[in-house]
């Protein structure tokens, strides 16, 4: 699984809170792409989180997008094993990401917002660069 880069559909998981209270004082910032990217990539879906699957297997994304308990992810304030597990579902890529395909950048506050969007000018990302947006709930 070290090949692949991992794209959350939760902001929440067990993995997200452990890495930034490991790191709490770390800048972090949530990268999202839309899903018809992923799935015309050729992006593979983990339902739960690995080490929970008996069975671990990486489905073709149409087929585990479909696969994904969604009435778990979408509950709030659940903490059960089970809960955790979905949350922790994966959409994976064995391929390099570029910033162009890049959809938002989730920010925690004004300071990275300007940060992040300056770091896309310096590149050259200048012709609609992706979406920049404060959402301090995330953080």
């Amino acid at each position: 699984m070290d090949k692949y880069i991992p794209f959350h559909f939760h902001p929440y998981s067990a993995f997200d809170v452990a890495v930034k209270k490991s790191r709490s004082n770390d800048r972090f910032v949530y990268i999202t792409i839309k899903r018809d990217l992923a799935q015309f990539a050729g992006f593979k879906i983990l339902t739960k989180h690995p080490l929970s699957l008996d069975d671990c297997v990486l489905y073709d994304y149409a087929d585990g997008i479909t696969k994904i308990d969604w009435d778990t992810m979408e509950q709030i304030g659940t903490d059960d094993t089970y809960s955790k597990n979905v949350k922790m579902a994966e959409c994976l890529s064995d391929k390099p990401i570029t910033a162009t395909l890049i959809q938002c950048v989730y920010v925690p506050d004004e300071w990275t917002k300007e940060y992040v969007e300056q770091l896309f000018w310096d590149k050259g990302i200048t012709e609609q660069p992706p979406y920049v947006s404060v959402m301090e709930t995330f953080f």
